[in-house]
């Protein structure tokens, strides 16, 4: 788990690490969580490190609007570790961070907690890191908990953790909807046979749609 104080920031610590580990291509996730949500109070601000042991260096998750201090203050946030500096939250860094991605991309943050998966992809020549948002998946955390295949989120960041550990393919994110079973669309020529499904298993599609990659360039030029 990293801080992102700026998208700046962010593609320096995905460029150090992906040279760093020698990777061209790595499955990453933005973590949009203002830490006045039920989610981020009960679920993620206190297992920051659990979950940071947990990725380990084969994927990682950052914070956008977040910094570390290296010592805490009256604005540290989060379980407190002695091996590691102490989170803070600036909301406008936060807030200015999610106006920079939805100009980035078609995203739109839900006012929730999101969590958008993306491909990192490496630039040897230029020797930098930049988001691939041609396969993206667009979560909100709140609607993933409400349908109950993960009632917990740490749950879902684990599945991550594990599919990432194992995956070396030139497109992680699409693997990993892949790899959840849910990458299922419905075309125009199946539409008649989902009517006929029992509504048990019609909301089981439904749900898997939520974990489909999608495109959500807003050119098909590379989006560095």
């Amino acid at each position: 788990m990293n801080s992102a104080i700026t998208y700046h920031q962010m593609r320096k610590s995905l460029g150090y690490w992906m040279k760093d580990e020698d990777k061209k291509v790595m499955l990453v996730g933005l973590l949009f969580c203002r830490p006045s949500t039920k989610i981020a109070r009960d679920e993620i601000l206190p297992a920051l490190f659990d979950f940071h042991y947990s990725s380990d260096t084969v994927t990682h998750f950052y914070f956008p609007g977040y910094d570390q201090k290296e010592e805490a203050t009256l604005e540290t946030i989060g379980a407190r570790k002695v091996e590691a500096p102490e989170f803070e939250y600036n909301p406008k860094k936060f807030n200015e961070f999610v106006k920079f991605v939805e100009e980035k991309s078609s995203w739109k943050y839900s006012g929730g907690t999101d969590l958008l998966l993306v491909n990192a992809r490496y630039n040897s020549s230029r020797q930098e890191a930049y988001l691939d948002f041609s396969s993206s998946i667009p979560l909100t955390l709140e609607v993933i908990k409400s349908k109950g295949a993960y009632p917990e989120v740490g749950m879902l960041f684990e599945k991550i953790f594990n599919f990432a550990e194992s995956n070396s393919g030139k497109d992680p994110v699409s693997a990993l909807s892949d790899e959840l079973g849910k990458s299922i669309v419905i075309d125009t020529g199946k539409e008649l046979a989902y009517r006929l499904l029992p509504s048990e298993t019609k909301d089981k599609v439904k749900e898997g749609l939520q974990y489909a990659s999608i495109d959500l360039r807003r050119s098909k030029a590379p989006n560095k």
